[in-house]
């Protein structure tokens, strides 16, 4: 609100700078309010740079001709214009208080006069004392102008102030607009994660009832209340504690920010757009729409003064390979790519925007009035904790200039594919680090799938493990992935992704194992499709689909024919659909069960239904269950669950059938000495070989089973954008 309209376009600043805020103060003493109009932040910067600023004598009442002066000439927005030196403006201050001090013996004519006067006469020694505290308040700005060196970022590390840690799968934290309130999703051991709060003048954090199973929180701009994620919804809460209320459904968030206006603008699912709610309630309305091949638009941020969102954009699934930070003017206007390859980025008030690449920091300068970038990118802090695969980072940024953090890397990245027998003993299967997920054995065992990710583009491999060969089996120009084995070993079912523009832009398709042939489409769809088991005696591939109304549902698909005389499909039937999220189906091996993850209790569990039913279906886990797996030589089901540090541990279950009834034990970890697997949201990151006694894994890499109990504080981080960034005109 008193920067000059050469500071706001970023040109070069000198003291007439600091005459012009004591101008600003000065009018704000006289008439009570700024001297240009605007609502927020943004319409000032406008105002400033557009308009004159309101007489004084429209807006006060009787202000002395000579202060008029005074101030109109502190406002000229030309520097040349301007009082020159602060001497100049004292001198003239000082003139005027003189002339304040009349004859008291009548000159004034009228009674109002005279008290007019009066009033003017007592503030004289307040308005004449401006300049000189002005010029101490500015003095560092000043300094800097001519040449002072910026104040240096400082860094400090501080608990969290409760006895736990910190998820590193989402954003975990947030800072409020003025730096002096800190909110995290935190769990303690054997708790679910819920939201906690702390003033930074204190040393503990308190617990917010009611958000269990909370991510992503956001401050309101008043720093008064807290939005966040849990249950599949947006949800609100006073950070003082209180109800709990339920804004809008978000099945699969990425992200959320409360504009200065009242709306939460937030990305209710993985592939789908922005959209805006009232933090009243109300019917949530799209803000952005897919386009040019984009698959997600995610972790938004509304610009001060709302004048649009910086948001990500990727039109790969592993986001951090196909990202653009875009900026969407509001309430309308053609939206802007302002850089290429970055994401999570957020706009800092020294006038920049900040995004992470390749687990860096990386800082530009942007002008907010044009919405363009004006100075190249430079590098500003290494090694945050970072996930290119989600499009996420562990930090959080005040409008004060302070930032907190997780020191760290990218969580995605390059691994061996490790054996783990059910001591925990570890060895090697393949070597060679690769950005590998979603492995599963061949029949015969000694031949694994994987999908893997290199230069941008995902395909599915073959590693035949027992020769040391591997096969190349797609090389389209879509995303394969998920691969699953036909029972016979001698084709390979996987979901092909195209553009989200395309009307069929979502397929499942099979090919031959050895790379032979072509690829041929089983089913295909606008929405989201997951190959998950082929049934082991009946051609039925169960998947999942994205389906209208109820989400993802498991679906069977009939599949006739031979490799003769081809292949063709009949019509898809659900086999479990509901509100809740269904994934990840796997046919026992004898055909007569279904196994699968839910979310209706409100978190992950694996069930079991016989196939094809009827009969009711059990819960096979207790406290957490993805991606089962059964054993082909044990009664036994294999499963992963959430570790307290974020990783995933393997765990098992026997079962037996009685009188046709599924009874399952107690779950226990599947190897006798640890059984951490690293966890990739969204990815099955295991195998389990046919012999029952081995899983293939890729093992956390170090640091992923640290549990996150400090954060990182920076200081001044404002200073160092512009140090190390400087804005061009």
């Amino acid at each position: 609100h008193y920067m000059s309209p050469e500071q706001a376009r970023g040109q070069n600043v000198d003291a007439r700078t600091d005459i012009w805020a004591v101008g600003v103060l000065l009018y704000e003493m006289v008439a009570h309010r700024h001297p240009f109009a605007g609502s927020t932040r943004a319409d000032v910067l406008v105002s400033v740079l557009d308009h004159e600023p309101a007489s004084l004598t429209d807006v006060a009442a009787h202000p002395p001709a000579e202060l008029q002066r005074i101030v109109r000439k502190a406002l000229r927005k030309d520097p040349e214009q301007r009082y020159q030196v602060m001497k100049d403006l004292l001198l003239d201050l000082e003139a005027l208080r003189d002339q304040a001090t009349i004859d008291r013996s009548g000159a004034v004519p009228t009674r109002i006069h005279r008290r007019t006067l009066a009033r003017w006469r007592r503030a004289a020694s307040w308005i004449l004392a401006v300049p000189g505290v002005a010029a101490v308040l500015l003095l560092g700005y000043s300094a800097r102008w001519k040449g002072t060196p910026f104040t240096p970022a400082q860094r400090l590390s501080i608990e969290l102030g409760m006895s736990g840690g910190l998820p590193t799968t989402d954003v975990p934290l947030a800072i409020s607009p003025d730096g002096t309130l800190l909110a995290f999703v935190a769990r303690k051991s054997g708790e679910p994660p819920r939201l906690y709060v702390r003033r930074l003048d204190q040393l503990t954090a308190t617990p917010l009832g009611g958000t269990e199973g909370a991510s992503t929180p956001c401050f309101s701009p008043d720093g008064a209340w807290l939005a966040f994620f849990a249950d599949l919804k947006l949800k609100k809460v006073s950070v003082t504690g209180g109800a709990v209320v339920a804004l809008a459904e978000a099945p699969q968030p990425r992200g959320a920010w409360w504009s200065e206006d009242g709306a939460i603008v937030f990305a209710p699912h993985y592939r789908r757009g922005l959209m805006r709610v009232s933090s009243d309630g109300g019917e949530a309305q799209p803000v952005t729409t897919l386009t040019d091949g984009e698959i997600t638009h995610r972790f938004p941020q509304v610009l001060p003064g709302g004048v649009g969102i910086l948001y990500t954009a990727s039109t790969e699934p592993m986001i951090g390979t196909g990202s653009t930070l875009v900026v969407q003017p509001l309430p309308s206007g053609k939206r802007t790519i302002v850089h290429r390859g970055g994401y999570f980025g957020r706009y800092a008030g020294s006038g920049h925007i900040v995004y992470m690449q390749d687990d860096t920091l990386f800082a530009m300068p942007f002008d907010l009035r044009r919405l363009t970038v004006t100075g190249a990118a430079a590098r500003t802090i290494d090694s945050i904790q970072s996930d290119h695969g989600r499009g996420s980072a562990q930090l959080t940024l005040s409008q004060t200039g302070t930032m907190a953090y997780i020191p760290g890397r990218d969580r995605y990245g390059a691994r061996p594919i490790v054996w783990m027998d059910r001591t925990g003993a570890l060895a090697t299967l393949r070597a060679e680090p690769s950005e590998w997920y979603n492995a599963e054995f061949a029949p015969d065992g000694r031949r694994i799938a994987v999908d893997v990710r290199d230069g941008g583009q995902t395909d599915i491999w073959v590693h035949d493990w027992s020769r040391g060969s591997l096969t190349r089996i797609t090389s389209g120009a879509m995303n394969e992935e998920f691969p699953v084995w036909t029972p016979d070993g001698a084709r390979l079912v996987y979901r092909t992704f195209k553009s989200s523009i395309d009307p069929y832009g979502n397929t499942i398709s099979w090919k031959r194992a050895d790379g032979t042939g072509d690829s041929q489409v089983l089913v295909h769809s606008t929405a989201a499709l997951l190959p998950g088991s082929w049934h082991p005696e009946k051609k039925l591939l169960a998947y999942v689909a994205t389906m209208p109304g109820t989400g993802e549902d498991v679906m069977i698909l009939p599949v006739e024919g031979d490799e003769v005389g081809g292949w063709t499909t009949g019509k898809p039937v659900s086999f479990v659909g509901s509100p809740a999220r269904e994934r990840a189906p796997t046919f026992s091996p004898d055909g007569r069960w279904l196994s699968y993850t839910s979310n209706e209790t409100g978190h992950d569990e694996v069930y079991v239904r016989p196939f094809p039913g009827p009969g009711p279906r059990v819960m096979v886990s207790s406290g957490g269950g993805h991606d089962s797996s059964w054993s082909r030589v044990r009664h036994e089901i294999v499963f992963t669950t959430e570790a307290v540090d974020y990783t995933q541990v393997l765990m098992v279950v026997r079962y037996r059938v009685e009188n046709g009834s599924f009874v399952v034990e107690n779950p226990r970890p599947w190897a006798e000495r640890g059984s951490r697997v690293r966890q990739v949201l969204g990815s099955r990151m295991y195998a389990l070989h046919p012999d029952g006694a081995r899983v293939a894994i890729a093992p956390p890499a170090e640091g992923e089973t640290v549990v996150p109990t400090h954060l990182t504080f920076l200081l001044n981080l404002f200073d160092d954008l512009r140090r190390i960034a400087p804005p061009k005109p």
